[in-house]
């Protein structure tokens, strides 16, 4: 199995497991029509956490003593029942800074030039939501030669860090 870094049409970058590129597109047209969906091979950093929707509770009888099954105590399993699961990252670590960078990169690149200081503009780097639209699909955008648009066409093109 590869991973790919898949841009979407709208400002959303996933990271799906595929055997190939028509298993990946399988599984992408399992959510969404991926007309305008692009996606290149990835093999930078991940990490993800896989948190159960539960809230739990400790009630610890006595301090230093490994926890009894009875001192935890389960709360609404009403998302869990739902198979509602989330995902999420650590907010401090390396791996992750790196894995955003890396993602940031390839699916929006003017957004990287401002967050990870490539970018002289000032004007760019005072107004985000600019920054973003420069990186939203647009018809009128023309590009050429090997850096091609990340919102065309569907070709393969490996992402490493």
């Amino acid at each position: 199995m590869s991973l790919y870094l898949v841009r979407w049409p709208w400002l959303t970058a996933s990271i799906v497991s595929a055997r190939n590129e028509d298993d990946l597109r399988d599984i992408l047209d399992e959510v969404a029509d991926i007309e305008g969906v692009t996606w290149s091979v990835y093999r930078g950093p991940l990490w993800v956490d896989f948190h159960v929707p539960a809230k739990v509770r400790i009630e610890e009888k006595k301090k230093g003593v490994p926890l009894r099954p009875d001192e935890i105590v389960i709360d609404d399993l009403k998302a869990l029942e739902a198979g509602k699961f989330e995902l999420d990252m650590p907010e401090y670590s390396e791996h992750t800074a790196e894995m955003c960078e890396l993602i940031t990169k390839k699916a929006f690149p003017n957004l990287h030039k401002v967050l990870f200081g490539d970018n002289d503009d000032v004007i760019l780097a005072d107004n985000l939501s600019l920054v973003l639209i420069l990186d939203a699909p647009c018809e009128s955008k023309k590009t050429s030669g090997p850096e091609k648009s990340p919102f065309r066409g569907s070709q393969a093109r490996e992402v490493s860090n």
